[in-house]
C-alpha cells in the first residue's frame, strides 16, 4: 500500500498527522487508549530506523497521541473524530541526515484478539541550507 508524501522541514516544530481514521466499516474509529506505534526508515522498508514514535515513548523515541480532529484545520471531520499526531520537534529534526524515509503507523486496542489498523506514509526532509 503506497501512502501520501510527507514534507518535513528541517530543524522545525511539526506534527505529522493520521486523519481519517476509520473501521471496517467505515464508521469513524476512536483509538483512544491504544497503543501507538510508529516508525521511519531510511529511503526503504528495509533501510536502517530514523526515528520511532509510541504512544508512552522511551529514551530516543518521541511522542505519537490521540487528539481531537480539528474542524478548523479540515471542515469535514465528523462529530467524535480523531486523529493522531506524531511529535517532530525542531532538536529531533536538526539531527536527521536521512533525505526521505518510509513511515508505517500501526494503531493497536489493548484487549488481545482484536482490531489494530496500519497507515504508511512517505517522508520528505526539506534540509536546512546551514546543513547542506
Amino acid at each position: 500500500m503506497s501512502g501520501p508524501t510527507l514534507p518535513i522541514d528541517q530543524g522545525t516544530q511539526r506534527y505529522i498527522t493520521v486523519t481519517n481514521l476509520r473501521d471496517a466499516h467505515k464508521q469513524v474509529l476512536n483509538p483512544t487508549g491504544w497503543t501507538i506505534t510508529a516508525m521511519a526508515r531510511q529511503g526503504s522498508v528495509r533501510g536502517p530506523l530514523v526515528a520511532t514514535w509510541r504512544d508512552d515513548p522511551g529514551a530516543g523515541e518521541y511522542l505519537a497521541e490521540v487528539v481531537d480532529a480539528d474542524p478548523l484545520i479540515d471542515p469535514t471531520v465528523q462529530p467524535g473524530e480523531k486523529w493522531v499526531y506524531l511529535h517532530v520537534d525542531p532538536s529531533a529534526s536538526n539531527a536527521w541526515t536521512w533525505v526521505t524515509a518510509e513511515l508505517w503507523v500501526n494503531l493497536a486496542e489493548p484487549s488481545p484478539g482484536v482490531r489494530s489498523e496500519s497507515w504508511q506514509a512517505h517522508l520528505q526532509l526539506n534540509r536546512s541550507s546551514i546543513y547542506t
